[in-house]
């Protein structure tokens, strides 16, 4: 099964699990030349993005991924990093809502054991 199609479902049983989360998902275009299909010419993206933030407890975990569009063979956990690696890969912030001492914590560090990936 492709990572993709498994973060998917991973994200939902989390959602199910917690009752509660955030997901950040975005398209990157990282090359000139963009693939696009069917009769409208939709652009199809090099590489995507998601980051989660779930409320733990009294607290938070998170998580990043960055997956390419080409059917490569990687686990979900090959492709994990941090929200603070995604944010300086992209140049964006991500989950700036949260206090800063908040989102300083959860965003450089991934807690392994909370998300269970092989």
């Amino acid at each position: 099964m492709a990572y993709g199609t498994q973060l998917e479902m991973k994200t939902c049983a989390l959602a199910r699990d917690f009752g509660k989360g955030y997901v950040v998902c975005v398209p990157v275009f990282i090359n000139e030349y963009t693939l696009r299909i069917g009769h409208s010419g939709v652009a199809v993206s090099d590489t995507c993005f998601k980051a989660l933030l779930i409320p733990k407890d009294n607290d938070y975990t998170a998580i990043a991924f960055l997956m390419r569009n080409d059917c490569e063979d990687k686990t979900m956990k090959e492709c994990a990093c941090t929200v603070d690696e995604l944010e300086a890969l992209l140049g964006l912030n991500m989950f700036y809502n949260l206090p800063d001492d908040i989102e300083e914590g959860v965003e450089s560090t991934v807690t392994w054991d909370d998300w269970n990936l092989r």
